[in-house]
């Protein structure tokens, strides 16, 4: 790769260049990164406008990168005494989303993507979907809140510096890995921050997935409306999307019946329904029964999520129900262990609805203990 390709690829979102260094278009360029400490004599430096921009932009000249890129205030770091070239840019989103697509656009073509978003149960439904491709000899990475993670859920070691979505170039370098290793999916968790910065908006998902939906992350987005809209914004990444129904924010963007619902009433393609720990799923009015034993009716709901969003990308229902029986729910999902002669239950909720959940079931679960 050539300095030209990079400069052609963003000429839109170039605001102004640093005239001191003359730019060498015919330099070989390598790699592009965000993160300074792996900055090599051959890499194109990313670095977004923070309060620290700075501190990073001096790490990174020490490490005499070919060139910085950045959205700070044009010449702002004139100031630095540095001899590499700097280009200001106007869009850093839209610029990086664009070097994505020039430096790795061979491996994100080669898989295939299911994205979760919702408030509540992306996690497991996430973790459940990863693990019936892989019994359905799919070759399936999953990526979100607990790690990285391999076809055989081993985690793999990743720099990840947000929680739950990578970063752009983070999540490039994963999807790297696993396309040089011929996987067929790539499964992850879409918050609702990583979609408002267009993290992934280098990625055309073949199904997303929309859990449910209550107040979160207002800290970040302000209002419900904007915290709604940045869920919705999934729908135009995605060649098609699977809906809770159930959640009448989402309902905006589903268009036809081929959605989920709980509501026996509702008029929906797929429905399920959960009675005593027993899990029933209808497909077009054709009644399903799934044999498996979970601790957490959320559990059972992220299950039925994940049957119907497997289905709904053409797998054989009969198919999936046969490994069905196979799948359990990540670690920290309504988990179970004992120490000594005490009993204790782990599990993950970081909204009010899914506390109230999560204590609800541990009573019901403590009750049925208590009269066995």
């Amino acid at each position: 790769m050539k300095i030209f390709d990079v400069i052609s690829q963003i000429e839109q979102e170039i605001l102004v260049s640093n005239n001191n260094y003359k730019i060498n278009i015919d330099k070989d360029c390598t790699d592009i990164t965000t993160m300074y400490q792996n900055i090599k004599s051959s890499s194109v430096f990313i670095l977004k406008a923070s309060n620290r921009s700075k501190i990073y932009a001096e790490k990174a000249i020490s490490k005499n990168p070919i060139l910085i890129l950045t959205n700070m205030e044009p010449n702002s770091l004139d100031d630095i005494k540095c001899d590499i070239p700097v280009i200001y840019l106007s869009n850093y989103e839209s610029a990086i989303n664009k070097l994505v697509h020039l430096f790795y656009d061979k491996y994100i073509e080669s898989l295939k993507f299911i994205a979760v978003t919702g408030t509540n149960g992306k996690t497991t439904t996430s973790h459940m979907v990863g693990k019936i491709l892989s019994k359905l000899d799919k070759r399936v990475a999953v990526v979100g809140t607990l790690g990285v993670y391999d076809s055989k859920f081993n985690k793999i070691n990743f720099d990840h510096t947000t929680p739950t979505t990578p970063m752009h170039i983070e999540f490039a370098e994963i999807i790297k890995y696993f396309a040089e290793k011929n996987y067929d999916y790539i499964v992850y968790e879409a918050t609702s921050i990583a979609l408002d910065q267009k993290r992934v908006n280098f990625i055309y998902n073949e199904l997303a997935i929309f859990t449910n939906f209550s107040s979160e992350h207002l800290e970040y987005h302000h209002t419900l409306e904007n915290y709604l809209e940045a869920k919705l914004k999934l729908n135009a990444l995605s060649k098609k999307s699977i809906v809770n129904y159930d959640s009448k924010e989402y309902r905006k963007i589903a268009y036809d019946r081929y959605h989920f619902s709980n509501d026996q009433k509702n008029d929906m393609y797929y429905k399920y329904s959960i009675k005593e720990n027993k899990l029933s799923i209808w497909i077009n009015g054709n009644a399903y029964q799934i044999n498996i034993a979970l601790n957490g009716i959320h559990n059972y709901i992220n299950l039925a999520i994940s049957i119907i969003a497997i289905h709904k990308l053409n797998f054989d229902i009969k198919n999936i129900l046969e490994v069905v029986k196979y799948i359990k729910p990540p670690e920290n999902r309504f988990e179970i262990f004992k120490i000594r002669e005490f009993e204790f239950i782990l599990d993950f909720a970081h909204t009010p609805l899914a506390i109230n959940e999560s204590i609800s079931e541990a009573i019901k679960y403590s009750s049925k203990k208590k009269k066995s």
